[in-house]
């Protein structure tokens, strides 16, 4: 949170994981790309196992509207 300035809703999620399994709905396949917008970041689950993500990509995007809408955009 600190290193990217966004304060994300730790009060349901002990972890980066949780919230993004939470958001995915599930533990994205390796064949699948999850991505996930939370205000000004970009989250892209780039590896997982069956049981947790193994790997995130995390940009910031700096002209961004700050939209706090939650959106999930698997392709």
């Amino acid at each position: 949170e600190e290193t990217f300035e966004a304060e994300l809703p730790v009060e349901d999620f002990e972890t980066l994981s949780g919230f993004l399994i939470n958001l995915c709905g599930r533990i994205p396949s390796k064949d699948e790309m999850c991505e996930i917008r939370f205000k000004n970041l970009v989250m892209q689950v780039t590896d997982a196992t069956d049981k947790r993500i193994e790997k995130v990509i995390i940009r910031i995007e700096v002209n961004s509207d700050f939209n706090s809408d939650l959106t999930d955009t698997p392709d």
